[in-house]
């Protein structure tokens, strides 16, 4: 075996080792069993508002696994220089072996233990359930900026035929202003433009912050909404001005694959900067610098759609409402690759992968 394979491997086994793999397997399906039987027994008290058993598990196994796999990716990849600086390198691989190819057979050790949890986590999330229809995320689409919407004052939209997909929906995120008590009725109503009377209608009571969605209409064209309020006094608001788009997906369980490459995006990129600052600082120190980076773009007001993890919260409620996220986006998932590429060539460059450490 060469000294490149040997250095994967034993990343490999290091950040998901065989007991690890049982370990988790177990605790995933007490987690999934647990899950499933509160949304029963919920269901059994509040039928209208209950959790789907499937996506309550869905989204309490992910999240659970979010909370635990980045930060130890993080460790991990960070340990990776106070090994090396022990000696330990010297065992793995020749004199002659090149940086690059030391630092990139360890960093992609790591990665391949990420993938490899993920695709345990997703097994263990749909083994044994049947494939069921859903609907899964397909954008969203502008809408014109708007203040408070009240009874006496519809609101009206026009949406660009490109927005329109055979079999979707359209969603519309409310939030309550004034009602007659805790929550008001809401009537959102679509058409194609200059067809006459509106060929779909959905009605929905809508509490402190909701949701109201209803199915386009059939055929081309560009397409109107209209969202009225059934009390003349009520009023309600549009925090955003955009609208969810919602398509036909015929398997639920695609919910898994995305949430799967959105946590290993994000637990790749902070893998990577772990990795860069693990070869010039302590273990303890690269590990909280990346916590203190990741916190950077919420201090700043960043959110782009280009940050890896920028889609997890939102996959994670979309999985609880036993529907498809949409995955990363292209943009993240190259800057995810430009940071592990960008890790490997400095940690290479640098004096953490030269010998001889003793």
């Amino acid at each position: 075996m060469s000294w490149s394979a040997r250095l994967l491997l034993l990343a490999l086994r290091r950040a998901a080792s065989p007991i690890a793999r049982v370990v988790i397997a177990l605790v995933l399906a007490l987690a999934r069993w647990r899950e499933e039987a509160r949304a029963l027994e919920l269901a059994r008290l509040v039928a209208a508002s209950a959790p789907e058993p499937a996506a309550a598990a869905r989204e309490a196994l992910w999240t659970l696994t979010a909370l635990f796999l980045v930060p130890y990716c993080v460790v991990r990849a960070a340990r990776t220089f106070s090994r090396w600086r022990a000696g330990e390198l010297d065992f793995l691989a020749p004199r002659a072996a090149p940086r690059v190819g030391l630092a990139g057979a360890t960093f992609l050790g790591h990665a391949a233990a990420t993938v490899l949890v993920a695709l345990l986590v997703a097994l263990a999330c749909e083994a044994g359930r049947a494939r069921t229809p859903s609907w899964a995320d397909a954008g969203t689409v502008a809408l014109p900026r708007t203040g408070w919407i009240t009874g006496a004052a519809p609101f009206r939209a026009l949406l660009p035929e490109d927005a329109s997909i055979a079999g979707a929906r359209i969603e519309l995120e409310l939030v309550l202003g004034t009602g007659a008590g805790p929550a008001t009725e809401v009537v959102l109503r679509a058409r194609r433009a200059g067809r006459g009377d509106w060929s779909s209608e959905a009605r929905r009571r809508v509490g402190t912050r909701d949701v109201v969605e209803v199915e386009l209409p059939p055929g081309t064209g560009a397409v109107e909404l209209e969202l009225a309020l059934v009390e003349p006094a009520a009023r309600v608001l549009l925090p955003a001005d955009v609208a969810r788009v919602w398509k036909p997906a015929t398997d639920a369980r695609g919910a898994s694959l995305a949430l799967a490459a959105e946590l290993v995006l994000l637990a790749v990129a902070a893998s990577a900067v772990a990795f860069l600052l693990g070869a010039f600082l302590s273990p303890s120190i690269a590990s909280a610098g990346v916590l203190a980076l990741w916190l950077v773009p919420g201090i700043l007001g960043v959110d782009g759609a280009w940050l890896p993890g920028h889609g997890l919260f939102d996959a994670l409620a979309c999985a609880g409402r036993a529907r498809v996220p949409a995955g990363p986006a292209a943009s993240a998932c190259a800057v995810a690759g430009a940071l592990a590429l960008a890790s490997i060539a400095a940690v290479a460059a640098g004096p953490a992968a030269g010998r001889r450490t003793r």
